[in-house]
């Protein structure tokens, strides 16, 4: 193949899949969020991440190319649809994952660079919280980095049952290399589109029985 055929072809596929993405909108988008199908209920209810969904629908257009390969190593080909469209549909996908990347790190940030949506109990550090006058104990399972006590160094802590509602914290002082004596002054809980901000004039509680997370 000539370079300049190969430039065609690219030229070609790139066309037909900007073609074949705005008659196919609807499947992965709402009026409102171009993205919406990966942010569906259905998959909260089970547990997957906007980036899981996705992984599914890319999923099914990967291993479909991959079983034609595996079927037939030297003329691939498939049965439902030609092989042509499910590489025109993996492109797609690729592509969409792009803006999910985009998407969700543009909303997964505020201003002090901390994560405001939660992604994983497995991205988080696990503390116990303990009551102290005012303030709280900060108990890591495990050491952490210092925590210094200047304008910037703020954290929230959420509890496993509602990483939605999370606590604005900043540490006042070490007590060891794994706690933490910290201030609690501001709450805030993820409608879905953003963060609604509380800031507290009272003391909350906190349960010291029920498993606590903190976002470092």
């Amino acid at each position: 193949m000539t370079h300049e055929r190969k430039n065609e072809i690219f030229k070609e596929l790139f066309d037909s899949c900007l073609e074949l993405q705005y008659s196919k909108a609807k499947d992965y988008a709402s009026n409102s969020d171009a993205l919406s199908n990966f942010k569906s209920q259905d998959a909260e209810a089970l547990g997957l991440t906007p980036y899981q969904k996705w992984g599914v629908y890319f999923g099914k257009q990967a291993m479909s190319i991959l079983g034609a390969i595996g079927k037939n190593p030297s003329f691939p080909s498939t049965t439902s649809e030609p092989i042509e469209e499910r590489i025109n549909d993996a492109i797609i996908y690729l592509v969409l994952f792009k803006c999910l990347l985009e998407d969700m790190n543009s909303t997964s940030e505020n201003t002090d660079g901390v994560s405001i949506k939660p992604k994983t109990i497995n991205d988080y550090k696990k503390v116990v919280i303990e009551k102290k006058d005012d303030n709280f104990i900060l108990r890591f399972s495990e050491k952490v980095d210092k925590l210094e006590h200047t304008p910037h160094s703020y954290f929230y802590v959420f509890n496993e049952n509602n990483p939605y509602v999370q606590y604005k914290s900043m540490p006042l002082q070490v007590v060891t290399a794994n706690v933490y004596e910290c201030s609690i002054f501001e709450k805030r809980e993820w409608n879905g589109k953003n963060w609604t901000v509380e800031y507290l004039t009272e003391d909350i509680e906190l349960k010291p029985e029920e498993t606590w997370f903190m976002t470092i």
